[in-house]
């Protein structure tokens, strides 16, 4: 009796799992790749529980604590207007996944600021003009991005759109950066996401007094993305590793990396489309470059430790990457099976 009543409750537990894991499995039909996956959980948020917001006021009230949570967003989340003129960051707590529902998912006038915490995920979100203001309502130089993660490790930005919208740059100064990752941020992996009509895109980024930092830290993997019409900073290294594959660069009207002071960039397999300047670099810097196309330059300053020390990856086929980033690094497309 007591092995039969033993058996009973394995199979409710086992079908109760493959029926909620069913549920979940269209939001995770891929998993992250790279260095995000390390130091913490493989499988991130099927166990969490859900929450659908349709307004700022949810956002900010399901995401403002550490307790693990799924939450969908329906619709835009635009910035009140009587906050516009005091402060449009918006916090995320550890152990969240913010992901779309619907169509036309979107984050407008907001920026989405993470700052020592963990174990974060946004995915197939739509994020345009980040933007800021000053108490006085008048633009100064902004500090805010679409993303910016700070102190924090175990971030996944998958299947995401960035632009300024119809508010487009006025010069370089006018918007910040798409995504920026700094001060002694690590473990992030920015996955099938799309970049166009932006100056500043990605800033990978210690300053002076971080520079004797952990040597574990920074280490971020960008893989099958789409960068179009963009103009610089695809990224912009300093200090840090980066591993960046099957990545499609077109129409890029300043250069596409800048590697500075300590900067490790290791590429595989990255298409270029009518780009004009390859690289930007000052001071000590390491970089390495594998059968990228068009082979417009010759770089192969060695580096000391490969990607593949720290995790397994699939490289797709040269000629096959910018079909893939075509059909995939848009926010709302599915995931590759």
């Amino acid at each position: 009796m007591k092995n039969f009543t033993i058996f009973v409750w394995i199979t409710i537990i086992t079908i109760t799992s493959y029926v909620f894991f069913q549920k979940q499995s269209h939001l995770f039909l891929s998993q992250p790749i790279g260095y995000a996956t390390l130091n913490w959980w493989t499988i991130w948020g099927k166990w969490w529980k859900t929450i659908v917001i349709t307004n700022y006021e949810e956002l900010i009230k399901e995401i403002s604590d550490n307790n693990p949570k799924i939450i969908k967003i329906k619709g835009t989340i635009e910035l009140p207007k009587k906050l516009k003129h005091i402060n449009n960051e918006i916090h995320i707590w550890s152990n969240k996944t913010i992901l779309w529902i619907g169509k036309n998912t979107k984050i407008t006038w907001n920026w989405f600021y993470i700052s020592g915490k963990q174990n974060i995920i946004i995915k197939n979100i739509t994020f345009e003009n980040a933007f800021e203001y000053t108490w006085s309502n008048i633009w100064e130089k902004p500090e805010s991005d679409n993303i910016t993660i700070k102190h924090s490790q175990n971030i996944w930005i998958d299947h995401c759109s960035f632009s300024d919208g119809d508010d487009i740059d006025k010069n370089a100064e006018y918007h910040d950066g798409s995504i920026d990752i700094t001060e002694w941020s690590n473990l992030v992996t920015v996955s099938y996401c799309y970049f166009s009509n932006h100056d500043k895109v990605m800033l990978i980024w210690a300053d002076n007094k971080d520079k004797y930092m952990d040597d574990w830290k920074l280490k971020v993997t960008l893989h099958h993305n789409f960068f179009e019409g963009t103009i610089q900073r695809h990224p912009r290294v300093r200090f840090g590793e980066v591993h960046m594959f099957n990545n499609c660069f077109k129409d890029i009207k300043n250069y596409w990396i800048g590697v500075w002071l300590s900067g490790n960039i290791y590429s595989e397999n990255n298409i270029f489309i009518n780009i004009k300047k390859p690289i930007l670099y000052i001071k000590t810097w390491s970089f390495l470059d594998i059968w990228s196309l068009p082979r417009i330059w010759d770089l192969k300053w060695s580096i000391n430790r490969k990607p593949r020390d720290y995790y397994k990856y699939k490289i797709d086929n040269i000629e096959n990457t910018a079909n893939i980033c075509f059909t995939y690094a848009w926010a709302g497309r599915k995931d590759r099976e």
